[in-house]
């Protein structure tokens, strides 16, 4: 009798295994009988044997890349070894992307300077919101230039490395195919053929490192000028944001202040009044030209649809 009720579901390792002389020995050396106790404990508790691991598509794919060329099938392959070269070095000839980055890197670096002595001179002489959000415009505006020559290289650079990659795996496959080839003593026909394939290989991947050398180095050129541009933008935003903390803070105190009346005479309340006027005036100006056209825009929605056809933006732009 079984003391554990579990084990009584199952029958016994006598049972499983057989009479004693007749056991034969499981993989790795374990006795048979120890490998069916493994089974079975593995049933008890529920254990399952782990499933392998998928392979992933790349290491698949390189699993089944052929380790070498066949021997009796050099001279078809050779020649398209040498087709797939020749078509990667076409691929390898500058671009148009090239050609327009090299082209236009020295007129962008010559306007980012243009535009640095502009933003330099502007941001010391106190200026104003509008001339900080014109300057803004005119940064915004290369960096959209900047940006589409930069993704222009980096999608070059990337046919480029698929080219690469395409000799590597060529280089590769005949340099294993030539060991072999040694080895098997075959004729030296046949290691020409080879070498042929390899001499055309290295030369395509000395064509593909100066070909990526020269869209890493434009990359970099336009890479620079745009971190010069970034660091001027943020000089920009922290000169504009002074620029709306001076406009929201007044010098004097509101005309509705004593502080305003406290000892002056008729002459300076009129210029005080003028001088009010004029700072206000200029400050509406500033907000208008920056959101005129928005405000003209709501009035309409606002009036349209059986309302006066008027708008009072439009009459304050005339007051203006």
């Amino acid at each position: 009798m079984c003391s554990h009720p579990l084990l009584a579901l199952h029958p016994s390792t006598s049972e499983i295994t057989g009479p004693k002389e007749s056991r034969p020995t499981g993989v790795d050396g374990l006795p048979h009988r120890a490998a069916a106790f493994v089974r079975l404990a593995a049933q008890l508790t529920g254990i399952s044997t782990p499933e392998p691991t998928a392979e992933t598509p790349e290491k698949e794919s390189r699993r089944k890349e052929p380790v070498s060329v066949p021997m009796a099938d050099i001279g078809v392959e050779s020649e398209r070894a040498k087709r797939r070269i020749k078509e990667s070095l076409l691929g390898l000839q500058p671009s148009p992307e090239e050609t327009e980055a090299t082209s236009i890197i020295p007129e962008l670096r010559d306007r980012v300077d243009r535009q640095l002595e502009r933003s330099s001179v502007t941001r010391d002489t106190s200026p104003s919101v509008l001339a900080l959000d014109r300057l803004q415009t005119e940064w915004s505006e290369l960096d959209g230039q900047l940006q589409k020559t930069q993704q222009g290289l980096r999608n070059r650079g990337e046919k480029i490395e698929q080219h690469v990659e395409t000799i590597r795996k060529i280089r590769t496959l005949w340099a294993h195919t030539r060991t072999d080839a040694v080895g098997l003593e075959v004729s030296p026909d046949v290691i020409r053929q080879i070498d042929e394939v390899l001499q055309g290989a290295e030369a395509a991947t000395a064509e593909a490192n100066e070909r990526q050398a020269r869209v890493l180095s434009l990359q970099s050129d336009i890479a620079s000028l745009s971190e010069v541009a970034g660091e001027d933008e943020m000089a920009i935003a922290e000169a504009r944001n002074r620029a709306m903390g001076e406009v929201l803070h007044r010098d004097s105190p509101p005309i509705w202040s004593s502080g305003f009346w406290h000892g002056i005479d008729g002459d300076t309340i009129g210029a005080k009044l003028q001088h009010q006027e004029t700072r206000d005036s200029e400050m509406l100006k500033q907000y208008w030209a920056k959101n005129g056209a928005d405000l003209q825009r709501r009035a309409a929605e606002y009036y349209a649809g059986g309302r006066p056809h008027y708008s009072r933006a439009a009459k304050l732009s005339s007051k203006l």
